[in-house]
């Protein structure tokens, strides 16, 4: 990237007057928040006037490629992985890694930030996902707005969450699913964290979380908490080497695929899933150009009805615990179960289908939810969470 003599309070200026900052003017300014060396007030300033101006796509492209760039990045060879993940825990026998599929490695991290209080779904989806055999890398941090995010409740859980990166390659390879904590991968934020702590608002760093996993993330479900920024993250999603994602916002307010109403959803892919030479995944296309395509999404066209929206209410973090052991043992008494503890099953099955699907794990959006239901049901996500706290626990102990 090529230096020009384009200054922060140039910047500051440009973005309060309500002007978008070009790629390489948001390369430089990331660059030098991200290198400690800005004076907290200005890169304070910088920061809520972005927030309020609304970040571009070219803005958001240039946080991601200075944070990218300065991350500590996991490397992981996913054909191996998958191999490794298939004998470790055999896939469950509907699901159908045997015919074709590309190695996948999905994240189900999204912005946070909706303020609406809902259970830990995406964290959840995360342990069906692995229990279904789906390798997961799931990104997080502490909470934004709701009093427990991703961090929070694996730590409560019992998980041990500060993993360096040879510990994380080894947790992934042993369960099929790794809590990547932020702030252990991304040691530049150390700088600019007492400017967001003081402000207490969302900033890019916000938004730029889902983008920003260590590991060669193939697919992935973005839970996004204003509609407002859905088209710059879908646009945004170049700068990222994901093959495909869905960003999804409920139209509820929440920040996942909600089931008390309808969900906009934007099906973003690396490639164009219609060329010829496209496999069953269409991850084998033969073109690079992406592509967007946008939809609304109806539960009740999948059989599922809608709920009230008081159902998927989560609390404090005992009881967001509380809440996903229940779902993780509900076993046998799935259909005698609470309508609470329902609609939580059903909203985590709907997610992890979207992302099996889009990842070509699975046919059908039905096919992943029964698929999702019986991991559920089974035990298998149970199974997953025990192995998850018994080897995060082998190798701090043995580190």
């Amino acid at each position: 990237m090529k230096s020009t003599s384009f200054s922060l309070v140039e910047a500051l200026k440009k973005i309060t007057s309500g002007q978008d900052l070009a790629f390489e003017e948001t390369y430089e300014v990331a660059m030098a928040l991200s290198a400690g060396t800005v004076d907290p007030v200005l890169a304070g300033g910088l920061l809520s006037a972005l927030a309020t101006k609304g970040e571009t796509s070219l803005e958001l492209g240039g946080f991601i490629k200075v944070m990218r760039e300065r991350m500590l990045a996991v490397p992981i060879d996913l054909a191996v992985l998958n191999g490794a993940r298939k004998t470790l825990q055999p896939a469950h026998e509907k699901l159908q890694f045997s015919k074709g599929t590309a190695p996948v490695l999905v994240d189900t991290c999204g912005t946070g930030g909706d303020g609406k209080g809902t259970f830990n779904v995406s964290t959840l989806t995360a342990l069906v996902l692995a229990g279904a055999g789906v390798c997961v890398a799931k990104h997080g941090n502490r909470s934004v707005t709701s009093q427990c995010g991703s961090a929070d409740l694996f730590e409560a859980l019992g998980v041990n969450i500060n993993l360096s990166a040879k510990q994380a390659q080894t947790v992934l390879e042993k369960t099929g699913l790794v809590f990547l904590f932020a702030r252990q991968f991304h040691p530049s934020m150390k700088y600019i964290a007492p400017v967001r702590k003081i402000l207490n608002i969302r900033t890019v760093f916000n938004v730029l979380g889902p983008l920003l996993n260590p590991m060669p993330v193939t697919h992935q479900l973005i839970g996004v908490a204003s509609e407002s920024l859905m088209t710059p993250l879908a646009q945004a999603l170049v700068y990222t080497p994901l093959k495909g994602a869905l960003l999804v916002y409920g139209l509820d307010g929440l920040d996942e695929i909600t089931l008390s109403e309808k969900t906009r959803v934007i099906e973003y892919r690396s490639y164009d899933a219609t060329d010829n030479g496209a496999g069953r995944d269409g991850i084998t296309g033969n073109s690079t150009k992406p592509s967007w395509n946008e939809y609304i999404l109806d539960p009740r066209d999948y059989g599922l009805d809608f709920v009230d929206s008081k159902l998927l209410l989560g609390g404090v973090l005992a009881e967001n615990k509380d809440i996903a052991l229940q779902l993780l043992r509900v076993g046998s008494t799935l259909k005698t179960a609470s309508p609470a503890l329902r609609a939580k099953c059903n909203v985590v099955a709907l997610n992890a289908a979207m992302l099996m699907k889009l990842a070509g794990i699975v046919s059908t959006v039905e096919d992943g939810i029964n698929l999702a239901t019986d991991v559920i049901f089974s035990g298998q996500a149970d199974k997953v969470y025990r192995q998850l706290v018994q080897v995060t626990d082998e190798v701090i102990t043995t580190a």
